[in-house]
């Protein structure tokens, strides 16, 4: 039994014989660990895509976001720069109202004024008995 022990161990046939095993389990081990990493390759690319397409989506909401809010922004800068205009013509239109208001109170006096002139000369021309009719 040593001496076969011994031969196969000595034996070229006999070791080339457990390195191809050796070898094909090697690589056997490899060509697994290969597809292994293609499959990993694929997944990654795979969910790669996913993310882009997810990013591509998530881009275009973005874009339309924003395309959105410099609407309304314009929008806002238009409404404000209404507003400051309907507000210089209401202080404009408060400055002429007042203005009216002052030449009505002066037209009032002058009014009253003329009233007691003429009440004057009403009293005089009925005392003087001079009427001139």
């Amino acid at each position: 039994m040593a001496f076969i022990s011994l031969f196969f161990a000595f034996s070229p046939l006999f070791t080339y014989s457990v390195s191809a095993q050796e070898l094909s389990a090697e690589d056997q081990k490899k060509a697994k660990e290969a597809e292994e990493e293609k499959e990993r390759q694929a997944d990654l690319k795979g969910d790669i895509k996913d993310v882009e397409s997810d990013l591509d989506k998530e881009q275009k909401k973005l874009d339309s976001l924003q395309a959105q809010l410099q609407s309304i922004t314009s929008s806002l800068n238009s409404t404000q720069s209404q507003i400051a205009q309907i507000q210089k013509l209401i202080q404009e239109t408060e400055a002429n109202i007042k203005g009216k208001e002052e030449t009505i109170r002066v037209l009032e006096g002058q009014l009253d004024l003329n009233r007691e002139v003429l009440s004057g000369l009403v009293q005089q021309l009925y005392y003087s008995k001079n009427l001139p009719w």
